[in-house]
């Protein structure tokens, strides 16, 4: 989609504008997403129910089970686990946003 000699305001945005700012709202989704997929502290205050759990909730109870430093008995291949099981949707999420970073750095540093 090429801009046109009879495309006004509105459409020369969308065709320029829209193209150059794609890659910069794909990183703010990508930090927004990963924000909120880590935040403990809205699900300490909200949350009462166990089955309504975020992911970050449990993994501060498998802290609090499994830590040896809170009393726990220590099986830190547990702890790790789940922080697998915590970090994979993340690093999918990158993976399949990654194409669009590349072209946003080819587009900013191009001169003339």
């Amino acid at each position: 989609m090429h801009a046109l000699d009879g495309d006004g305001y509105f459409s020369m945005f969308g065709h320029i504008a829209r193209r150059l700012a794609k890659p910069a709202l794909i990183v703010t989704l990508i930090f927004e997403v990963q924000a909120k997929w880590f935040d403990l502290m809205n699900s300490l205050i909200y949350l009462r129910n166990q089955a309504l759990f975020t992911a970050p909730l449990g993994m501060k109870i498998l802290l609090d089970r499994f830590n040896a430093q809170a009393g726990g008995e220590g099986d830190y291949q547990v702890i790790m686990a789940g922080t697998l099981l915590l970090v994979i949707p993340m690093i999918m999420l990158f993976a399949v946003f990654q194409k669009y970073f590349i072209p946003g750095i080819v587009v900013q540093g191009r001169k003339g």
